[in-house]
């Protein structure tokens, strides 16, 4: 949830929310109980939740407010929803890297069984220059071993006092799709089996790289430079929005290097590289950082490296021509940090992905179409005259609203659908009117987890308890009319023109589609001073802190 409002920052026109104040409830009293029984209300609630609900942190909902603006009395439905991705199983789960730094062992490292270094078990004595260690601050540091052609078993720790030179060696690249990966392994493979080409297939397989393009080529940092590094990313992603590309054909560096290519006649190309220099001129804020030659800037995959027979050049090249014939698409969508460690020679070493930063989601068509169908809170201008035909010249007038009454959902163009809320309920009355009669086009919006069907039936349960025992009907009359439904709040009212909107349901789409859903439980009951009494998240869940971490993030989004 905290990541959910931090990602919600890139949008600077959104307000703010505060997050001491966050507390995912799902609200059944609102401000119309007997505070002197607000115990008795409270422990009624909560005694029709003390069989835990499990659910999921697994969407986030735009809740579209219509009609009148208070709490409960106009209506507030979901208007989009955005479902994370599924989560994945424990054995599903890949280690996950923090940056490794190139940090150079003096003389001998003793490697230890326990983080104590100075008692237990010695695993191995490595000698510098064949370590790959990822340390932490600390009486002792974290150790793995890497040397020869692959990685080795030990792990344990060292003496912090044992290294120097806590430098981070890294590379700036775009990492590419899994559509993708599926040609680089073929060509991989197929130039080792045929021509014995096979270090990059052997550095891929062992886990030592990845397919990408590389945007900035290799520069040392130390830990200040790196923070420097990873703010400037990070906003540099956020003010920007990613490109589509396509992916075809092989090419060659002379008879030494041959690698699959980027389709430079795909009509956007041209904008993907005026991005690619608009990245290495904001570099240049770094002054640490070495320049890169612009004039050397040819994005490729490479699959063979400095192995093959050169005689035999333009017969591999066809080879791994023919492998992408049919285009990939995919689009120039993140900057990620390559963190080396190892031997520094290409490909002798790791070069992985260590921090990767996603530009703004280019709006699809999707995106136009689920926002279109996100009432906006327009106001009508004096009366508005229901038509019973689109041509609002003519036709059978269905009725006149005066304004304030109304709750209209518009379209562009010569007319606009009508649909008419007034008193406790919804008119039947639908029809169109001039798009004249309309003005302040805006959208009030909230952000929300949509909660399970299983939920429900205790939400609907303490809705009807409370509003039963106490006159407590605030909540559930709204409910009951189809103005509200079960959720929790991530983002609070604010409200947007139609612009602002397809920004957010486009970041929202490509957040959604990036993270992984998160089990809950809902537990118990809980209260706001004497005046709002709630269904409660159990916060005693093993994945609670999980989940809010996930809230904070889409908020940084």
């Amino acid at each position: 949830h905290l990541e959910l409002l931090q990602t919600l920052k890139a949008l600077d026109w959104l307000p703010e929310m505060n997050v001491d104040k966050i507390h995912w409830h799902a609200t059944v009293c609102y401000k119309d109980f007997d505070k002197d029984r607000k115990d008795e209300v409270q422990e009624c609630v909560a005694k029709l939740s003390e069989t835990a609900t499990h659910c999921y942190f697994d969407n986030v909902t735009i809740m579209a407010k219509v009609g009148r603006p208070e709490a409960y009395a106009g209506t507030a439905l979901p208007a989009a929803t955005f479902m994370l991705r599924p989560e994945i199983q424990p054995e599903d789960i890949a280690k996950a890297a923090a940056i490794p730094s190139q940090a150079q062992a003096d003389g001998v490292v003793a490697i230890f069984e326990h983080a104590d270094s100075d008692s237990g078990r010695v695993l191995a004595e490595i000698p510098d220059g064949e370590t790959c260690i990822l340390w932490r601050d600390g009486e002792s540091a974290s150790v793995e071993v890497q040397y020869g052609e692959g990685l080795a078993a030990i792990r344990g720790f060292a003496a912090a006092n044992q290294f120097k030179n806590r430098t981070y060696r890294l590379l700036l690249n775009l990492r590419l799709s899994e559509d993708f990966r599926i040609v680089y392994e073929k060509a991989t493979d197929a130039v080792a089996t045929k021509f014995g080409s096979s270090t990059v297939q052997r550095a891929y397989k062992d886990g030592r790289t990845y397919p990408h393009f590389t945007l900035a080529y290799d520069f040392e940092v130390n830990k200040v430079q790196l923070l420097q590094l990873v703010s400037l990313l990070r906003d540099f992603c956020s003010k920007n929005t990613s490109i589509p590309l396509r992916l075809k054909g092989a090419g060659s560096f002379g008879t030494s290097i041959i690698f699959l290519d980027v389709d430079r006649t795909h009509e956007r190309y041209g904008e993907a590289m005026a991005l690619h220099l608009e990245l290495l001129q904001t570099l240049k804020a770094l002054d640490w950082l070495p320049e890169m030659n612009v004039d050397k800037i040819h994005w490729h995959a490479t699959v063979c490296y400095k192995d093959f027979d050169k005689d035999r050049k333009d017969e591999v090249q066809e080879c791994v021509a023919k492998l992408s014939e049919t285009a990939t698409h995919c689009y120039f969508d993140n900057v990620t940090i390559m963190a080396k460690v190892g031997r520094p020679e290409a490909y002798a070493g790791t070069a992985l992905p260590a921090a990767t930063f996603m530009l703004r989601p280019e709006i699809q068509p999707e995106d136009i179409a689920k926002a279109a169908a996100i009432p906006s809170q327009a106001q009508a201008d004096g009366v508005v005259a229901i038509f019973e035909h689109a041509d609002s010249d003519s036709g059978r007038v269905l009725a006149e609203i005066p304004d304030g009454e109304t709750c209209i959902l518009w379209r562009d163009g010569e007319s606009a659908s009508v649909e008419v809320q007034y008193g406790e309920g919804l008119a039947a009355i639908r029809g169109f009117a001039a798009a004249n009669q309309f003005k302040n086009r805006t959208y009030r919006l909230l952000l929300n987890l949509r909660l399970s069907e299983d939920f429900r039936i205790v939400y609907e349960k303490a809705t009807d308890a409370v509003a039963t025992k106490f006159g407590s009907s605030t909540v559930q009359r709204a409910y009951k009319d189809g103005r509200t439904y079960p959720h929790f709040t991530l983002a609070y009212d604010f409200e947007v023109n139609k612009v602002q909107l397809l920004q957010l349901v486009s970041l929202l789409r490509d957040f959604c589609s990036k993270n992984t859903s998160i089990p809950l439980r809902l537990k118990g009951a809980g209260s706001f001073g004497t005046s709002i009494i709630f269904l409660d998240v159990d916060r005693t869940h093993e994945r609670y802190g999980e989940a809010m971490a996930l809230h904070l993030e889409l908020l940084q989004t």
